[in-house]
């Protein structure tokens, strides 16, 4: 449920910011299992029989060694190392 007397307020990610976005992203996948079940699995699919695509990349930010360990599991293999610095 969204309060709307609140001011929404965007900012630069902080570290200190990691556990509770975290939270949210579970929040959002069981909202999305619930309305969408199977969906994950089914973009695959698509993908490979309707495109006629043969590699799926998938982005991870640096720290989410869950999201890392999952997508491990499910197949996914380290392909790329990409470097970025704030100038």
């Amino acid at each position: 449920m969204i309060n709307t007397e609140q001011d929404l307020q965007i900012r630069l990610f902080q570290e200190n910011d990691r556990a509770e976005i975290e939270k949210i992203s579970w929040q959002v996948q069981e909202w999305e299992k619930q309305y969408y079940p199977g969906r994950a699995l089914s973009v695959e699919k698509i993908a490979k029989e309707k495109y006629g695509l043969s590699k799926m990349l998938i982005a991870v930010i640096c720290g989410n060694e869950g999201a890392e360990k999952l997508y491990k599991r499910m197949g996914y293999i380290p392909y790329e190392l990409e470097l970025v610095k704030n100038i």
